[in-house]
């Protein structure tokens, strides 16, 4: 008898890993799932109480690295710092009424040792 739970243990063990390492989703597959929650947190339609604004603006940061190093091109600097980057994200968004975001253009280039990942996006905005 114990050995029939020992077997069956052992196969439900085998099962789960296999589950685990067939069926989860590559780093770029989650990558690109934390992406396409940024953009649909991102989007707005008409206006929003403020407390909805900084709400948005929060879950945003919650997809976004510990240490981000996020690139807006020239004259912009780069910004580092978590905390300017809420507050930027917040200003925008409380100067536009709508706003909708598509992806024009993704990369994403994982470090051997996976516990980096840079991503370069061209992205299309429309707002008013």
């Amino acid at each position: 008898m114990k050995k029939t739970y020992l077997i069956l243990i052992l196969l439900i063990a085998a099962g789960i890993g296999g589950w685990f390492f067939f069926f989860r989703d590559s780093d770029e597959q989650r990558i690109s799932k934390n992406l396409n929650r940024i953009i649909e947190l991102a989007e707005k339609r008409g206006d929003e109480s403020v407390f909805v604004l900084i709400g948005d603006s929060r879950k945003i940061m919650r997809q976004i690295s510990e240490f981000p190093e996020i690139d807006l091109g020239s004259p912009l600097p780069l910004i580092t710092d978590r905390e300017e980057l809420e507050s930027a994200i917040i200003q925008f968004r409380q100067s536009v009424r709508s706003l909708s975001v598509r992806v024009v253009r993704s990369e994403i280039r994982i470090s051997e040792s996976g516990d980096r990942a840079q991503m370069e996006l061209e992205l299309m905005g429309k707002g008013d």
